[in-house]
This record gives C-alpha cells, sequence and structure tokens, in this order.
C-alpha cells in the first residue's frame, strides 16, 4: 500500500506555473540592457497590478499587461516597448527602449508619479494628436507644442481615469503632448 502512495505521489506533475503577462512582452536581451543600466529597478510583473485589477482586466478581456506596450516606434521594422519599472527607493519610471536589430537603446527616461495599479500604457496610432483647449490643468502649460504630427506609431501613459500624455518618436526625439481623456 505504502508502495501505491509513494508510486501515485511520484506520478503527479505539479501544475506548469503560467508565464506572466507582463514578463512575456519583454525580450531577453531588452531584460538584461534594463538589469545592466537601471541594477536598482526591476521589471513590472503582472502582480504589480494586485488582484482587482487583474480580475478587473481578465473580466474585461483587456489587455493583460497594461505595463509594457510594444510598437514599431522609430519605424524602422522593429517592435519597440515601453514599460514602467520599479525601483526599490523612489518612483517609479516610465521608459522607453527602441530595437535595432536586436541591440537596445533606453531612449526615455522619466519618473511616473502613479502606482502600478492605477497605470495604463496603450499603442496609439500615427497621426495628427492636438492638445485640447479644455484642458486647465496647470502640467498641460509644460508642454510647448501645440500638436504633434507623428509618421509612427507612439505610446500613452495615463492614469486610469483622466488626462493621458502621448509620445511619439520624431525624428531622433520623443515629442509627448497631454491631451484630455476620450
Amino acid at each position: 500500500m505504502i508502495e501505491l502512495i509513494l508510486m501515485s505521489r511520484a506520478l503527479v506533475q505539479p501544475a506548469p506555473v503560467a508565464a506572466d503577462a507582463c514578463a512575456v512582452m519583454i525580450p531577453a536581451a531588452l531584460s538584461m540592457r534594463i538589469t545592466s543600466d537601471m541594477p536598482d529597478y526591476r521589471l513590472p510583473q503582472s502582480s504589480d497590478l494586485g488582484d482587482i485589477r487583474n480580475r478587473d482586466i481578465s473580466s474585461k478581456g483587456d489587455w493583460p499587461c497594461p505595463l509594457v506596450v510594444a510598437g514599431d516606434f522609430d519605424g524602422n521594422g522593429s517592435l519597440d516597448r515601453a514599460l514602467l519599472v520599479r525601483s526599490s527607493h523612489g518612483p517609479l519610471k516610465l521608459i522607453a527602449a527602441l530595437n535595432n536589430n536586436g541591440q537596445w537603446q533606453l531612449s526615455l527616461s522619466e519618473d511616473w508619479p502613479f502606482p502600478f495599479a492605477l497605470s495604463d500604457l496603450r499603442a496609439v496610432e500615427a497621426g495628427l494628436y492636438q492638445r485640447s483647449d479644455a484642458i486647465d490643468h496647470p502640467a498641460a502649460q509644460l508642454d510647448q507644442l501645440p500638436s504633434i504630427q507623428a509618421e509612427n506609431i507612439g505610446f500613452s501613459a495615463s492614469k486610469l481615469t483622466g488626462r493621458r500624455v502621448v509620445y511619439f518618436r520624431v525624428g531622433e526625439q520623443w515629442q509627448k503632448l497631454t491631451l484630455k481623456d476620450d
């Protein structure tokens, strides 16, 4: 009888660990680059969103990891990434990394004021984006641009509700614009 129990335990395989929705969106070479260039920061994980936000994302069938977004931001045919990273001491950072044939360049790094659970990154289409006159928030005055004409896909970063900031790579520089929430 004991042998049967031992054999049955040996045959039971542990359930496979599901891949983290955020981790699968970050290529290994980019992960190594971030770890090397920003050793005090760690990559986002789905668990950073908290149980309530993860359940909400699942029930809506929404993008599984709103902390990482992929798109060809510089128009070279390779998928680039924008993501939020966390430091053990200090604010979150919003970073963008450009992919040039598997060589990653961190091209944008800004402090991010909101916690992971309230943050949302999304891809946005190329096109003309104009700052709304309806925005009366003083921070919007920091945007020197009244509009951006983007040739390539960009990304937006926002709190779950409220204004969003769109980022586009125009020429060799990032440009951003604060927009009113749709």
